[in-house]
């Protein structure tokens, strides 16, 4: 069973996209399956994950509504192993309000999660700014550490 790795803050513009894209790119180098999975509605990710120009805005949020299934979410990247569930058109509207509260009200999210650790090695999951209340923040520090003290023991 895979790990589930957060990369989280309460402030904004402290590089969480960035560490996790990156992270998410040196497990996929390693042959490990990566699944990136942006709930942020910024969207963000899909700047730094190397898609194609022209790949649909679909993602988390389409999912989360119902408007679109999983298969059509899951996108793959020019590395082999590294495959990726942008945030959706969420990141287009002007208001979150809704997204938000669908994210917090419903089970969604965690049965993804649940269903990607039994599918990949290493989960990289993309909060949304000011929700890491809903993490434990605890027990992502310690996946993150042991998944790469793991990687690092592999190399030597």
């Amino acid at each position: 069973m895979g790990h589930v790795l957060a990369v989280v803050s309460q402030k904004g513009g402290v590089g969480k996209t960035t560490t996790s894209v990156n992270l998410a790119a040196a497990f996929a180098r390693r042959g490990l399956k990566t699944l990136v999975v942006d709930v942020d509605p910024q969207g963000a990710v899909r700047y730094g994950v190397g898609l194609k120009r022209g790949h649909p805005p679909h993602g988390f949020s389409d999912y989360l509504n119902g408007a679109r299934g999983l298969r059509e979410v899951i996108l793959p990247t020019a590395l082999p192993w590294l495959r990726v569930m942008l945030a959706g058109t969420v990141s287009d509207a002007a208001d979150h309000g809704t997204y938000h509260a669908l994210v917090a009200e419903t089970d969604v999210l965690k049965e993804l999660l649940t269903a990607a650790r039994e599918r990949c090695d290493v989960v990289a999951r993309i909060p949304m700014r000011g929700h890491v209340a809903s993490l434990n923040v605890g027990a992502a520090a310690a996946i993150a550490c042991a998944t790469v003290a793991r990687l690092r023991t592999a190399s030597l």
